[in-house]
């Protein structure tokens, strides 16, 4: 799937967005 350079970018960033979101989930995971 070809995809432009900004949307190749905005994929970055939701990524390590919903890194941090995964982080911060099991974070409070392990403090229940």
């Amino acid at each position: 799937m070809n995809a432009p350079d900004t949307m190749v970018q905005t994929n970055d960033e939701e990524k390590n967005e919903l890194d941090r979101l995964l982080d911060e989930t099991i974070e409070a995971g392990k403090k229940a």
